[in-house]
C-alpha cells in the first residue's frame, strides 16, 4: 500500500473505503436540486476515463497529501467541464476554481514531507458516482446515491 511508503506524516490517513477522486465538488443541496442534478449527470455522454496516477503532491494550505497525474487526461476534463457548465440549469454556481484532480491520502499532514518513488498506479474507470459526503462520529463516510456509466 502506498501509505506505508511514507514515514510518519499525519494521523489522519483517508480511510480506504473513503478514497476517491472528486468530478465535481456540488455541497449542500435540496431535494429539488438533487433531483436535477441526477436528472442532469444521466445525461452525461463522457466517455471512459484512464488515468495514470504518478504524481505524489501536497496542499501545503489545507495540509493536505494527494495522489495525481502528471499529465492530463481530456476526458476527465471535457466530463468535468461538461457537468459543471450543466449543473448551472439546477441553480448550481459553477465551481471557477481550476479543476486539479486528485486522490487525497491524508489530512493534516506534517511540512516538508518527503514524497517517496513508488510505481504509478493505472486507473480506469467507464462510471461516476454521485456521492453523498455523511457525517459520523469518526469523521466523514461517502454513501452512493447513483451510478452512472461512461461509453
Amino acid at each position: 500500500m502506498l501509505q506505508s511508503k511514507f514515514q510518519k506524516v499525519s494521523e489522519k490517513w483517508v480511510a480506504a473505503q473513503n478514497i476517491h477522486l472528486t468530478l465535481c465538488f456540488i455541497g449542500c443541496v435540496d431535494e429539488s436540486e438533487l433531483k436535477c442534478i441526477g436528472e442532469t449527470a444521466e445525461k452525461l455522454n463522457g466517455e471512459k476515463i484512464h488515468l495514470i496516477l504518478d504524481v505524489i503532491g501536497d496542499f501545503e494550505k489545507a495540509n493536505i497529501l494527494w495522489l495525481g497525474l502528471s499529465g492530463t487526461s481530456i476526458p476527465l476534463n471535457d466530463l468535468n467541464r461538461s457537468l459543471s457548465v450543466k449543473l448551472k440549469s439546477c441553480g448550481l454556481k459553477h465551481n471557477s476554481l481550476k479543476f486539479r484532480p486528485h486522490i487525497t491520502l491524508a489530512k493534516k499532514v506534517n511540512n516538508n514531507i518527503l514524497k517517496p518513488k513508488f510505481e504509478a498506479i493505472d486507473w480506469c474507470s467507464d462510471f461516476f458516482y454521485l456521492m453523498e459526503s455523511v457525517q459520523v462520529p469518526h469523521g466523514v463516510e461517502y454513501k452512493v446515491l447513483k451510478q452512472y456509466s461512461l461509453s
